[in-house]
């Protein structure tokens, strides 16, 4: 064998591409699990948010009101769907990082 295909026989192995390989097709599964829960949140979080505005005006609602017992509820789904895109996000651009 030459000293040339030496060299890139060794550079093949040294990437280990078959473990690079399984190790994207880990990754792209989870960011396809995140994207797939963040559509199902997001629409979950919709409807809420439509029912919520049927509501009658919160400002003219008493304290004991529906709904105002109903607004921290919604404001908690909404920080949970940034918490869930923000953790998304940062999988994906971790995964990016691997490779630069």
């Amino acid at each position: 064998m030459t000293e040339r295909r030496k060299s890139c026989l060794e550079a093949w192995q040294e990437i280990d591409l078959q473990n690079v390989q399984l190790s994207l097709d880990e990754q792209a599964s989870k960011i396809a699990d995140f994207r797939e829960a963040c559509h199902l949140s997001r629409r979950e979080l919709a409807a809420a948010t439509k029912t919520f505005k049927k509501l009658p005006n919160v400002r003219d609602a008493p304290e004991e009101s529906v709904i105002k017992a109903k607004l921290p509820k919604l404001l908690r789904e909404y920080q949970e769907e940034v918490d869930r895109l923000t953790q998304r996000a940062k999988f994906s651009e971790n995964c990016f990082s691997l490779f630069i």
